[in-house]
Order: structure tokens, then sequence, then C-alpha cells
């Protein structure tokens, strides 16, 4: 058959795919992570509209060689800009079904949440790396904001953990753990199961654990074998995490006619971004390997408490 009709409208997947991003970007959706849409950005680097409030007497690295010191100093946020370009073809098969739903419905139906959940999965891969990166070795928030035990996780390591922050441990709100961590969680009985959380109600039962939200990410980080294979996991207070999407994203159509056949590819922008941290590689824009160096990254919050993520180190009792 031949390709008769235009199968998406360019102009509305612009406007699905970050609308499917608000309903459906849970870390947005429950405070964890803050959501730019950008109209346009421009270079290697984006700047947060969000400004956010330090401690009083802050000092700040602002750019300058001493920094800046103010109480209830503002300080905006600047995150490195991923490139990403992402296509997808449509077969015979899925022409034909496409021109009897038509392009409009086809559009929101089908291509906008195809690409949302690709953009999702690429934020969180994307910010995981990040993570990885500031919490290895040598790494600009290995020491200060992660505790490491030789056992399996606990309620007392967890408490510890979180002191790390000091007084503000207990805006942390979301913990991100491998399901092999979660195991060891749930055995202690201390999780907690709500219908709502920050005013948002789940269409599940949403874990709670010592006063965090609870999720599980098989692609945490993780090293070794056995049973001193070693975990990484998180726990972040409210937009502790900051992403940016190019709200105009780019739309690129091709034909084939011998099989028929139609290539749709979408490019954006997007910035993945740990509040209170800076990119300071070379490699633009960066490589997965980059964005997981220790290397790659430093402060720039110079009061600890202000980067309001911390890291435990830990094994789990699946492996002994």
């Amino acid at each position: 058959m031949a390709v008769s009709t235009n199968l998406v409208i360019p102009e509305l997947l612009t406007r699905v795919v970050p609308a499917w991003l608000k309903d459906n970007f849970l870390l947005y959706r429950i405070g964890v992570a803050g959501l730019d849409f950008a109209d346009n950005i421009v270079g290697n680097y984006y700047r947060f509209k969000q400004w956010n409030p330090l401690s009083g007497n802050s000092v700040v690295n602002d750019g300058s060689a001493t920094g800046s010191a103010t109480q209830f100093a503002q300080f905006e946020e600047i995150g490195v800009c991923n490139k990403r370009f992402f296509e997808v073809s449509f077969s015979d098969a899925e022409i034909s079904d496409a021109e009897k739903l038509g392009p409009e419905q086809f559009t929101q139906l089908v291509v906008g949440p195809a690409y949302g959940q690709y953009w999702v999965k690429e934020f969180h891969r994307l910010i995981t790396l990040h993570l990885t990166g500031l919490f290895a070795s040598g790494g600009a928030l290995a020491t200060t904001h992660m505790k490491i035990v030789t056992a399996a996780i606990s309620r007392t390591a967890v408490n510890q953990a979180k002191h790390m922050l000091g007084e503000r441990n207990e805006e942390l709100g979301a913990m991100f753990v491998h399901p092999d961590v979660h195991a060891d969680i749930v055995e202690e009985g201390l999780v907690q199961y709500l219908d709502n959380i920050s005013g948002v109600t789940a269409s599940g039962r949403v874990p709670v654990y010592l006063g965090m939200v609870l999720h599980q990410d098989a692609n945490l980080p993780t090293s070794g074998s056995g049973a001193t294979k070693t975990y990484l996991s998180f726990m972040m207070a409210p937009k502790a995490l900051q992403f940016a999407l190019n709200g105009s994203v780019r739309i690129y159509q091709q034909e084939t006619t011998n099989p028929p056949k139609r290539n749709l590819s979408q490019s954006v922008d997007f910035v993945s971004h740990v509040r209170g941290t800076k990119y300071v590689a070379a490699t633009i824009p960066p490589t997965d390997a980059a964005l997981a160096a220790a290397a790659s990254w430093q402060k720039s919050h110079a009061t600890d408490a202000n980067i309001e993520v911390v890291c435990l180190s830990s094994y789990a009792s699946v492996n002994a």
C-alpha cells in the first residue's frame, strides 16, 4: 500500500509530549523533581527558572575567585544540556491502523505517549549516571554525603545517612533503592502503604519508609558480587532533582515505499540536574562515560546541607 496520509501532526506532537510528561512523570508529580519546559535551550547549559533559597549566611560559589556570602541568598542552578535523537518506524500494518484512527488521535493516543515514555526513561537513566559520578570514589559528594555500611541495609544505617544533612535531614522525602535492598527494608516491617502522597492520589498504594516515599529501580549502581555485592541507595529532598525539556521539540518525517514505511524522528534537548552541583568536564555534550565520572562534577553550593541528596552504600541479604 502507498503512504497516503501524514501519520502524525508535528505541531500537535510538540504539545502532547510535554503534557504527557506532566501527567505521568512520577518524580515530578510527587515533588521530588522540578520540571521546566523551555521554549528553546540555547548552547550547552541551561539556567533553571527556579531560584532556590539557601539557609542564612550561606556561602555561594558564584563563579568568582572567592564566592559571595549573603543572608537568605538566592542561587540559580545551571545544568548541562544533553542532546538526544529518537526514531520510530511505522510498518504497513501500523500505517493502516493510523489511517483508521486519523492523524490527530494517532498523535495523541499512540505516538505522544510512546515518546513520553522514552524521554522519562532517559531522564531516569541520565540522572542515575549523574549520581554515580557524584558518589564515585573521589566524587564531589563521596565524603560529605555518603554513608558506607558493610552489612545489609537497616533502619539504623538509613538514619545515620539521613543525619549527614544535620537538622535538614527531615526534608528528605524520597528514597530510591535496588529491588534486592528493598527486600531487606520490607523484612523490617516498617513500610507503610498510603493512598495519597504530597497531594497526589496514586493508582495503587504508595510505600513510605521512615517518612520517605520508597521507589525501586533495578538500574541503580551496584558493584562486586556475592555476599559483599555493594548497592547504592539515594535519599532526596523535594526538588533535589531538576529537569528541563526543550518545548519546541523537532520532528522529522521520512517516507519509504518498498516496503511502505514511515520513519518519524524526534530531536530533543534536555537537562537532568542534581541541585547544588555543576558539570565541569570538557566533554560537551556529555557522554554517558563523562556523566558517570567522578572528575566531571563539583559542588556549586559551599554549604553541604544545601545539597539535599545523600547516598547509602550497603549489602543485601539475598546475596548472603
